[in-house]
């Protein structure tokens, strides 16, 4: 990763500097920008370019669109290159840049029975996971963060300990209570997972994380089940990180 990018990502907590790393990237592929300090230093017309940027959104979700233009924002604004207000007031009544970031589809909660469909199509980890989150309502970024020594799989009710340091805008830590199927799920995920390859072929996921592996992958194997499954989208059972 590039110096200037990387070092202002240091300043924000995981899940922040995640959503901004992938906004960045956005924009530099959009612009056809290489590398973001040499952009920075050639002193660019930067409402330009963030007007440009939004444009080539365009057709996306509106909370996609508003988070990347809002990632960008903080960019410019943290490098001393502020999009004066009246400007970005004047991208919005031209709906430019979204006024109000809602989701355009209403989310719909799988049933039971539509849960038992999903799971049929998913391998060990992806069981492990998911019935972790349906059975807590943790959010997936709090969750890829656990750590095996905050599981309490042998209380009763099973349990996991949330850190105050992974959760969404550093609440404060929790305590949350899975269901015995859940617990199972995990207990034979550990189990088997040091002698699972990754898919890139380069290592195991034998590690001191539950589930060692990013967000976007567990979004992936969920979607990738619904579709199996039949079902129609959006089927929402991830919270946002």
């Amino acid at each position: 990763m590039e110096s200037v990018l990387e070092k202002w990502l240091s300043d924000f907590g995981p899940s922040t500097a995640n959503t901004y790393f992938y906004a960045l990237q956005k924009f530099k592929k959009n612009l056809g920008i290489d590398d973001l300090g040499e952009y920075l230093k050639k002193k660019p017309n930067v409402l330009t370019d963030f007007k440009t940027f939004a444009q080539s959104l365009k057709g996306k979700p509106p909370k996609t669109i508003s988070t990347y233009t809002g990632a960008v924002k903080v960019f410019f604004a943290d490098h001393d290159q502020d999009i004066p207000s009246k400007d970005l007031r004047k991208l919005r009544r031209r709906n430019i840049v979204p006024k109000r970031a809602r989701a355009i589809t209403p989310d719909k909660i799988p049933t039971k029975a539509q849960l038992r469909r999903i799971l049929n199509y998913m391998d060990i980890k992806g069981r492990a996971i998911i019935l972790f989150l349906a059975s807590t309502g943790c959010r997936i970024g709090e969750t890829v963060k656990l750590k095996k020594k905050e599981l309490k799989l042998n209380d009763d009710p099973p349990k996991a300990e949330i850190r105050s340091l992974n959760t969404k805008g550093s609440e404060s830590g929790r305590t949350v209570y899975m269901s015995y199927e859940a617990r199972d799920a995990i207990k034979d995920w550990l189990s088997v997972r040091g002698s699972l390859k990754k898919r890139s072929g380069e290592g195991s996921y034998e590690s001191e994380l539950v589930y060692p592996y990013l967000a976007n992958n567990a979004r992936g194997m969920w979607n990738r089940a619904c579709r199996k499954a039949g079902l129609p989208d959006p089927v929402v059972l991830v919270r946002s990180t």
